[in-house]
């Protein structure tokens, strides 16, 4: 088969920047819109775009598997074809992440619509988050190939509201799913035959959302003999009804070219959705981006991470007025609010985790690491966790996980004091404990990699003592 494109962005005629971009790899095309103030919804896009195009190709079967897990089951653990999956997760989790540490870039993120061809079985691989689309022409007739992942087809699937009465809902741009508002995204994939002749419209919401599907075939089919006249023409049409918004558009099409194929193999019909909510796979991510990011060349926008210079003088010396204002009441200040946290602690009105995270002494290791009786040695586990002012000594620099059973809240830290107290509301917790190169006694009294701990905290601080040995102490 022999695959064809065109591919443009436009700026449309009311917007003052292009927040649309698009990547084109090798048989994999890639669509995102970009939202967010100021120039983080282009950057969103830019970004998002160029880590999926590095991604796909440095990622390796390995990741893919560790990263998906159980869920590769889903389509015949295919890694081929979970692999862009997995570069729109990449994605989410780069963007995530800089929305955590610059707050200027809070609400930033950007759709997604991908394809990947597969000439070895004449399949079309379709990956999608938010209401950027894939439309199909075949035979003149025009179908949209992805749902939007919006408020509208929330209330039409709920049955709240008919096809005829879509006009009239408020807020029509409101998308549900987005790369970059969360630490994880659920991804949509979809497998589609193909046939020569068929032409595939990617698009962001300014061209649907300026005409409509019949006006989008008939552009294509009046200029199906050149693929650079149709997008010009698309971007144009969008333009003419309005220009309200960035408009990006990708034209390809499939023909034969004479080379043998494959027989046709089971084709995913119905679509899937792909997510990883797990803060093991989500640092797993993190260490992956690390060496793609030294390869990236869309950087972020200065603006966005550096505040303005004060330059007027009469500011400095209100600034060090007020800093000297501080020095004078900043004792007091902070002499009652240390004085009202101790009284409510004592009150129970905080809440929150005290960790005693103990390491044994080596006499105490010595003799358990010398002990083969399976039984006695967790008798000695027991001891040295119950009563550990005698068997152990303080230990810190232990890395925590939390994050809220419900909600996407989570708090990580790498402890530099003893004890570790972690202040948190009112609610329901999971935790995750470890410590490199060192495992730990669960309450079971076994010997664990890390410990998994769901958390209830109701007021007061909740202390847990947590005994950690060396690897080499084995199960």
């Amino acid at each position: 088969m022999k695959v064809s494109y065109y591919a443009k962005t436009d700026i449309g005629l009311l917007r003052t920047e292009n927040q649309d971009s698009y990547g084109i790899g090798e048989d994999f095309y890639v669509v995102c819109d970009g939202m967010g103030g100021g120039v983080a919804g282009a950057f969103a896009s830019q970004l998002a775009v160029e880590v999926i195009l590095k991604s796909y190709k440095t990622i390796n079967d390995e990741q893919v598997r560790d990263i998906i897990g159980d869920d590769l089951a889903k389509i015949g653990n295919d890694i081929n074809s979970a692999i862009p999956i997995v570069t729109v997760m990449l994605a989410n989790r780069m963007l995530y992440n800089l929305t955590i540490k610059y707050r200027k870039l809070a609400g930033m993120g950007t759709t997604v619509v991908m394809c990947k061809v597969d000439r070895e079985y004449n399949i079309l691989n379709v990956y999608h988050v938010g209401d950027s689309r894939l439309y199909r022409i075949r035979e003149g007739n025009i179908k949209l190939l992805t749902k939007d992942h919006s408020k509208i087809n929330d209330l039409l699937d709920g049955g709240k509201i008919a096809e005829s009465d879509i006009k009239f809902v408020e807020n029509q741009s409101i998308i549900t799913r987005a790369l970059g508002i969360a630490s994880s995204v659920k991804v949509d994939y979809q497998q589609y035959d193909y046939k020569p002749g068929d032409f595939y419209i990617m698009c962001s919401d300014g061209l649907n959302g300026e005409i409509d599907d019949n006006s989008i075939k008939d552009i294509v089919n009046r200029n199906s003999a050149g693929l650079a006249f149709t997008v010009n023409e698309l971007i144009s049409s969008a333009n003419h009804a309005g220009g309200k918004d960035n408009t990006t558009v990708i034209v390809f099409t499939i023909d034969d070219d004479g080379q043998p194929v494959k027989l046709s193999k089971d084709i995913q019909k119905d679509p899937l959705s792909f997510s990883v909510d797990d803060l093991e796979k989500n640092l797993y991510e993190d260490r992956i981006l690390k060496k793609i990011s030294k390869k990236l060349t869309v950087e972020i926008p200065k603006n966005l991470i550096k505040e303005k210079k004060l330059e007027n003088i009469y500011i400095y010396i209100y600034v060090v007025a007020f800093i000297t204002l501080l020095t004078f009441f900043g004792y007091y200040f902070f002499a009652k609010k240390n004085e009202k946290k101790i009284y409510n602690e004592k009150l129970n009105e905080v809440s929150g985790i005290i960790l005693n995270i103990r390491h044994l002494k080596k006499d105490k290791l010595k003799t358990i690491m010398e002990v083969d009786n399976y039984h006695y040695r967790r008798q000695l586990l027991e001891e040295a966790k119950s009563f550990y002012k005698n068997y152990s000594f303080n230990f810190i620099n232990a890395i925590v996980f939390i994050e809220e059973k419900k909600g996407y809240n989570k708090f990580i830290a790498l402890s530099g004091s003893y004890p570790i107290k972690i202040y948190l509301p009112v609610g329901e917790y999971r935790m995750l404990l470890k410590y490199p190169r060192y495992s730990l006694v669960d309450n079971n009294l076994n010997i664990v990699k890390y410990l998994d701990l769901s958390i209830s905290l109701t007021g007061g601080l909740e202390e847990k003592v947590i005994l950690m040995v060396p690897n080499s102490l084995g199960e």
